[in-house]
């Protein structure tokens, strides 16, 4: 088992080019096995959801779903409306 810091998890799922070659080397050796990820992590998402630029809506499911899709640069996969009109995200209907 291994455990990913926040920027490593991201990096892995969205830019692998900015991992070095032994943390490449440690993921793919643990992906049959565990790879961790910390709780703290996903709180490190959550807090960037509330330094959305703009104005955004008060829903906090929906701020993190945006903060997650913005810290991955993904565009974000919605039918919400209030999602869809905000436009500091890259969305697909």
């Amino acid at each position: 088992m291994i455990v990913l810091d926040t920027h490593v998890w991201v990096w892995w799922v969205d830019d692998a080019e900015r991992l070095s070659q032994a943390q490449i080397t440690a993921i793919t050796a643990n992906e049959g096995e565990i790879i961790g990820v910390s709780a703290i992590s996903c709180w490190e998402i959550a807090i960037e959801s509330t330094r959305l630029p703009g104005e955004f809506h008060r829903d906090l499911a929906d701020q993190i779903i945006v903060a997650t899709a913005r810290i991955y640069q993904s565009p974000l996969v919605t039918s919400d409306a209030k999602i869809l009109g905000y436009p500091h995200i890259q969305t697909i209907r």
